[in-house]
């Protein structure tokens, strides 16, 4: 389609589609047995602690002085051929954890192939966070927006995020945290 729409179509919209294209023949060539899914969201809105949740083991760390995740971090289950795939997404070698069947609890189901991101602020202060988050947006398989109410209200990521990418329904989750300390009324 990219061939044929050459001079049909505006060059930029080519152009758009043919990086997707490139993009996703890498990350395929790279690992089709591991699903990538990134834990993205605002300040404070619990992404480490669900992460560490999921995880089942305290790998993020969590705290009350922000930002707190400057750089993706990693979980694995079944790191066979997840090297090369977390090279390509830039999750630097010090933040992999390989998360095997020692580690696991025996009731666990298996998630073999799975790769659990936790990603900086999508609000944070530090500029570079804030790009990492749209770096890594773009290339993960599944993304799960993990907001509080108070910062679901904020027009920012409606508008940066979860309106843009609202044709990816079937791979974006978003994830209500917090919900506890709203009022019956809100």
């Amino acid at each position: 389609a990219v061939r044929l729409a050459a001079g049909r179509l505006p060059s930029g919209l080519i152009d758009e589609a043919q990086r997707l294209l490139d993009r996703a023949g890498e990350r395929s060539e790279l690992s089709g047995s591991h699903t990538v899914v990134a834990f993205a969201g605002a300040t404070g809105s619990g992404k480490s602690s669900l992460f560490n949740a999921m995880a089942e083991l305290d790998l993020a760390k969590v705290g009350v002085r922000r930002p707190t995740t400057a750089v993706p971090l990693a979980c694995i289950w079944g790191a066979e051929g997840a090297g090369e795939l977390l090279d390509w997404l830039q999750v630097p070698q010090r933040h992999q954890l390989v998360r095997e069947s020692a580690l696991e609890p025996s009731a666990q189901i298996d998630l073999t192939g799975l790769v659990l991101l936790d990603l900086p602020d999508h609000d944070s202060t530090q500029v570079e966070h804030r790009v990492e988050v749209d770096r890594v947006v773009a290339l993960a398989d599944m993304l799960v927006w993990v907001l509080d109410p108070q910062k679901y209200a904020d027009e920012l990521v409606h508008e940066r995020y979860l309106r843009r990418l609202s044709g990816h329904r079937d791979v974006v989750v978003v994830v209500l945290n917090q919900v506890d300390r709203l009022s019956p009324q809100e």
